[in-house]
């Protein structure tokens, strides 16, 4: 593919991983880059990694880091626990422009970046810390917002982008208060 900037990435094999990122990031953006390829190894190695070796076996495992091949039998047991066989490749192609070529990859990103902002800044300590923003006596939405993603940057160490990005999550959360089956779920 074209060269483009590359923020980090993540290698993993044999139920390891390393994380690689950009010297020249600031720390907030080093941070989020880390959270953010943990969030991968997790949900797209190793948990799918547990389930294949848990569903199949140990002797699996030479299968999952390419070192032989999936025997027929092993591809049926896999195809019928729905587990990933083989070794685990995931180069995420980008457009010149350095936008997603596929949803599935767009979906995954997404899932990385989600993780990786529970990690960092756990949205039930989150949306602690930003509520009183969210009064309907208070600031307007937009003013809300900005102070809001202020406020998860300083706190939580988040880049700027990140912490406007997940501001306009929690304070949606917040700013749509009980639902109705919320509020008959605590009338008994």
């Amino acid at each position: 593919g074209p060269n483009r900037l590359l923020r980090g990435c993540m290698l993993a094999y044999g139920g390891y991983g390393i994380v690689l990122d950009d010297s020249n990031d600031s720390a907030d953006e080093k941070r989020f880059t880390v959270a953010h390829e943990l969030a991968h190894f997790l949900i797209d190695y190793s948990e799918p990694r547990a389930r294949a070796i848990e569903a199949l076996g140990d002797e699996i495992i030479p299968v999952l880091d390419g070192q032989r091949a999936a025997t027929r039998v092993e591809r049926l047991h896999a195809v019928l626990s729905t587990v990933p066989l083989g070794l685990h490749v995931e180069l995420m192609e980008r457009t010149t422009a350095g936008g997603y070529t596929a949803q599935a990859t767009l979906d995954a990103e997404d899932r990385a970046d989600r993780l990786a902002l529970e990690l960092l800044a756990p949205a039930e300590d989150a949306l602690a810390a930003i509520s009183s923003l969210a009064e309907p006596a208070g600031p307007s939405h937009g003013s809300r917002r900005v102070q809001a993603a202020r406020l998860l940057a300083a706190r939580y160490g988040l880049p700027e982008a990140q912490a406007r990005d997940y501001a306009r999550l929690l304070l949606k959360d917040v700013e749509r208060g009980s639902s109705f089956q919320d509020w008959i779920g605590s009338v008994k």
